[in-house]
């Protein structure tokens, strides 16, 4: 197997139950991949999930951080990020969000995506989970 040290996978299963901080620690990773430049994509599982909806981390500033963690999402897909949602974990960790047809509605460019396309990615490229 030949894995690419261009690229880099970052997945994150934690989402604000501890104010926003571990979800922070893992954009600055993908932010710091892209500045790089790698590619990075952030695969959000879990208590993650919101962070790839319009409203499920605005206003959230993690204790020691400037920024909140909707514009360190917005800034990582500016800056060519990719973000994609668990397609299992979406259904389940998003209900109670704003909905639009076929479900919550999701930030413009992020895509859902399962666990395999995770997996077939982890086969190319490094992979950090949070």
């Amino acid at each position: 197997m030949n894995i690419s040290t261009d690229a880099l996978q970052v997945v994150v299963t934690r989402g604000l139950e501890d104010g926003g901080r571990v979800a922070a620690l893992a954009l600055g990773t993908a932010l710091a991949a892209l500045a790089n430049g790698k590619d990075a994509w952030l695969f959000l599982a879990l208590d993650s999930t919101p962070l790839g909806t319009p409203t499920g981390c605005r206003g959230i500033i993690p204790r020691g951080f400037t920024d909140d963690l909707d514009e360190q999402v917005a800034t990582f897909m500016e800056m060519g990020g990719h973000v994609e949602v668990c397609s299992s974990c979406y259904r389940e960790y998003c209900r109670h969000l704003p909905q639009g047809e076929g479900g919550a509605l999701l930030r413009e460019g992020v895509t859902i995506e399962s666990m395999g396309v995770l997996v077939e990615r982890a086969e190319r490229m490094p992979v950090i989970s949070f």
